[in-house]
């Protein structure tokens, strides 16, 4: 991710909000491969797909069905990393009120995709989008598919979850200005937050 432009000053954060940045910075990295991995194209684990040759139309669709997978896959690679994020943010108990809001809206992001943790099932992308994108999903073959429960794949797509990431974006310039005055480098600054 890269800093467009450079943050507006805020308020310089108390000693004990700059002592929580400095544990967040250190999982810079953490967020900087899930983003990497993230943001890495599925395209490759769908070439040849059957499904998507006889319906080329859904390929927008097939792009939100593999979402899951994903997330699987970002889990099954991460874990050790992703709990270790998880503790620092569950345990961080910020002064600032802006931090505090920012670990609020955070947090539940990250304890959710812990839930996409399929014990190292291997997935084909192709069998996930053919049963993802069917009119009706059969909660059965989901699992057998992804490995996970259907009940998992749901609360991702809810307006509970695009209302939290809302929040996020919402915070992200103030958040650049409090990380930049916490001592974090511009290009840490743009791990941590929704910059693109």
């Amino acid at each position: 991710m890269l800093v467009s432009q450079a943050a507006p000053a805020g308020p310089a954060p108390e000693v004990h909000d700059r002592a929580l940045v400095a544990l967040l910075a250190a999982k810079v990295q953490t967020f900087r491969e899930v983003a990497l991995h993230t943001n890495a194209s599925s395209e490759p684990g769908l070439a040849g797909c059957t499904y998507l040759r006889t319906h080329p139309d859904a390929a927008f669709g097939a792009a939100i069905a593999v979402l899951p997978a994903l997330l699987i896959e970002l889990v099954d690679r991460f874990r050790p990393e992703l709990v270790s994020l998880d503790a620092t943010l569950a345990s961080l108990h910020p002064d600032a009120s802006l931090l505090r809001q920012w670990a609020a809206a955070e947090h539940p992001a990250l304890a959710q995709m812990l839930l996409f943790d399929n014990h190292g099932k291997p997935l084909n992308l192709c069998s996930v989008v053919t049963v993802l994108r069917q009119n009706t999903l059969n909660a059965e073959q989901v699992e057998q598919v992804l490995g996970i429960s259907a009940t998992r794949v749901t609360p991702l797509f809810s307006t509970a979850n695009q209302r939290q990431s809302k929040v996020l974006a919402a915070l992200d310039t103030r958040m650049r200005a409090f990380f930049v005055s916490a001592g974090l480098s511009a290009a840490e600054t743009a791990t941590l937050t929704q910059t693109q």
